[in-house]
């Protein structure tokens, strides 16, 4: 754990802390990443992520997903389709005004005829949401410990445990004072109270003895979900840029 704190204190403090200017691109990752620790001491990770940036009043959200190849098969006379993943990405790209709820989705980045979105829907999709942040926002009264960064105090990580987030074991909140100022918020009521950002959050179950279907016992394994926004450097923020200037000439 305690080397697990430490290399995510030196990637935070290599982010830099001055991105404030608002002609500058401002690009965070978001990632959710649900981990299942199996008996035979192998870990199943599930994770999600997609980029958030920002430019001057419009925000844009970038979706990578991965294109399949379909091979047909004769088995037993009969054609069966089979999916295979492919080495290509698609990246898919919705920008909109940050006050505002319809924006333009573009299939790529060459793609000829934008198409309208909700911001609520994608949103929801993307589990940020008011009801899905909700999660976030719990009271857990007063953290067991503090750890702050020895090299920079302003990144720092709170930690609760028996019990103290409901039905969670243990509770890992992340904040880094360098980013209180960002858009993104997993919870403006915690962001406000601490004066920082909430970039990290980490919910851990332990592994726990529950009956099943069948009435027999089970052991639950350790889980994991560790949400978090990590803000990255780009070396290709012309695209982004050509992007937004071309969002700003389509929306007229």
């Amino acid at each position: 754990m305690l080397i697990r704190l430490i290399l995510l204190f030196i990637i935070f403090c290599g982010l830099g802390c001055s991105i404030s200017n608002k002609d500058h691109i401002v690009i965070f990752e978001f990632s959710d990443n649900f981990r299942t620790f199996k008996p035979n001491a192998q870990i199943e990770e599930d994770n999600g992520t997609y980029k958030i940036i920002y430019f001057k009043k419009y925000v844009m959200y970038e979706l990578s997903s991965i294109r399949y190849n379909v091979k047909t098969k004769v088995v037993n006379g009969e054609e069966i389709n089979e999916m295979y993943p492919s080495t290509d990405t698609i990246n898919s790209y919705f920008i909109l005004e940050k006050e505002k709820n319809n924006g333009l989705k573009y299939d790529s980045i060459s793609v000829l005829s934008p198409k309208p979105f909700d911001r609520d829907s994608l949103i929801k999709t993307l589990v940020i949401d008011k009801e899905n942040l909700a999660i976030f926002n719990l009271d857990l009264g007063k953290p067991e410990k503090v750890i702050r960064n020895p090299n920079d105090p302003k990144i720092w990580v709170e930690y609760y445990y028996n019990g103290g987030g409901k039905n969670s074991d243990s509770i890992y909140r992340y904040y880094d004072d360098r980013l209180a100022h960002i858009d993104f918020s997993f919870s403006d009521s915690l962001d406000r109270k601490h004066k920082s950002k909430l970039v990290r959050t980490d919910f851990i179950h332990l592994p726990r003895k529950e009956k099943g279907s069948d009435g027999k016992e089970i052991i639950k394994p350790r889980t994991e979900m560790i949400t978090s926004i990590t803000l990255i450097k780009t070396t290709n923020e012309e695209k982004y840029r050509n992007l937004f200037n071309r969002f700003e000439a389509d929306s007229k």
